[in-house]
């Protein structure tokens, strides 16, 4: 038997698949989505969530969440980074690290490492 390749479902895929799954196997829904059965169960395991996110009208081809662990940190970089462009202030990215390793700081957050990627 060979392997299926990989396959990732959007958000709007997901949700139509939790909402066929009531009488249905995970066998026949992994067909029908042309993944695997782990794939299916592991959306059926996220169904609350999967739902809510539909709901709060996330983007329907969406196929990742992205979640930041430092959410408060995000925002206030964020602020920080509108005002800045605002005042027409020339902005780098070792700035905005350094700007949100001070945040970060100030608040006790002492796990916070910065990136260049996502804060």
């Amino acid at each position: 038997m060979s392997r299926k390749p990989f396959k990732q479902l959007t958000l709007a895929e997901k949700v139509a698949l939790i909402k066929e799954s009531d009488g249905r196997t995970q066998g026949k829904l992994a067909e029908k989505y042309s993944v695997s059965r782990t794939t299916v169960r592991n959306v059926l395991k996220r169904k609350a969530d999967l739902n809510q996110a539909y709901e709060d009208n996330e983007p329907a081809n969406k196929k990742r969440s992205n979640s930041c662990r430092f959410e408060a940190v995000n925002e206030f970089v964020w602020e920080w980074f509108c005002r800045m462009r605002a005042a027409n202030v020339p902005i780098s990215g070792p700035m905005t690290k350094e700007k949100a390793l001070e945040y970060a700081a100030s608040q006790g957050i002492d796990e916070f490492k910065g990136s260049t990627g996502c804060v």
